[in-house]
């Protein structure tokens, strides 16, 4: 949110111990309490899913981009792995099927 976006005010109520803490934060941070609250609420809703942050979204496209990574290298591993033993991949779950049946 920009500093020229209109606000809205929401009065809240907080715990005494939690207003007290947030007042600790914003003198030792130096950050406006204004300024916490609304990053706490950007964070709140990215949590449920309702609005993302701009970081929210980055990671999640992040870590959607490398799942394909972590997947193909993870089945080129195993699958150097099965090779080093002289036996494919089929054969190996083959065998691990046959070994859990067995128990």
């Amino acid at each position: 949110m920009s500093p020229a976006t209109k606000k809205h005010q929401q009065p809240i109520l907080l715990e005494p111990e939690q207003a007290q803490l947030l007042d600790s934060l914003a003198r030792s941070s130096r950050i406006p309490k204004q300024v916490l609250m609304r990053e706490a609420i950007s964070d709140l809703l990215s949590k449920y899913d309702i609005a993302r942050t701009p970081e929210h979204a980055r990671l999640i496209e992040t870590l959607r981009a490398s799942r394909s990574f972590i997947t193909r290298f993870a089945d080129r591993s195993t699958e150097r792995l099965w090779k080093e033993k002289g036996q494919s991949c089929v054969d190996g779950l083959s065998h691990g099927l046959e070994t859990l049946h067995a128990e």
